[in-house]
């Protein structure tokens, strides 16, 4: 059999198409460029500052980020890693925007997830404004990433938009169904 595996991608590689092989290797991201410190403070402060093994709550979480994302001015989307347990395993800063938006698409929240073997998300972003209300973008949005979830196997537990010491939380308004 392995005689036939090896005549096939003799056979592909010396034909007009060639097929490609990747490794998917995990590397420790430090940062964006000029937004290299803040980059690295979003995720570290909020694993540095848990106190609790898991996160249980929103009032929990927004403690642990409302400083980080205090007087940005411009959005940043986070994602937070959980494992089965709930307990926050890693983070990334997945997207830094202008003062009203950010781009955000579901394979690069899900290529990290996937990387970091997160059993669940908790997605965070700021709204530079103060005023945490979500927008239409933010439902759909959430709304997508959750459906991208369920098939992935990787629940997403909240959704918290931060504003200036407030928060709106998607789970908390049960709006993530």
């Amino acid at each position: 059999m392995s005689e036939h595996i090896e005549k096939r991608a003799k056979a592909l590689t010396t034909s007009r198409y060639s097929l490609s092989f990747y490794k998917l290797q995990l590397v420790r991201d430090e940062g964006f460029g000029m937004c290299q410190e803040h980059a690295v403070s979003v995720v570290d402060d909020i694993l540095k500052n848990c106190q609790s093994p898991a996160i249980s709550n929103s009032s929990i979480l927004h403690g642990l980020v409302r400083h980080v994302f205090h007087k940005l001015d411009r959005e940043h989307f986070v994602i937070v890693g959980l494992d089965a347990k709930h307990r926050i395993i890693g983070g990334s800063l997945v997207a830094i925007g202008s003062l009203t938006a950010a781009i955000i698409h579901p394979r690069e929240i899900f290529k990290t997830a996937i990387a970091m073997n997160a059993a669940a998300l908790i997605l965070l972003h700021n709204h530079p404004s103060g005023d945490p209300t979500p927008s239409p973008e933010d439902h759909q949005l959430t709304k997508r990433l959750v459906d991208c979830g369920e098939l992935l196997g990787i629940q997403i537990l909240d959704h918290l938009v931060l504003g200036d010491d407030r928060y709106y939380s998607f789970a908390d308004e049960r709006v993530l169904s």
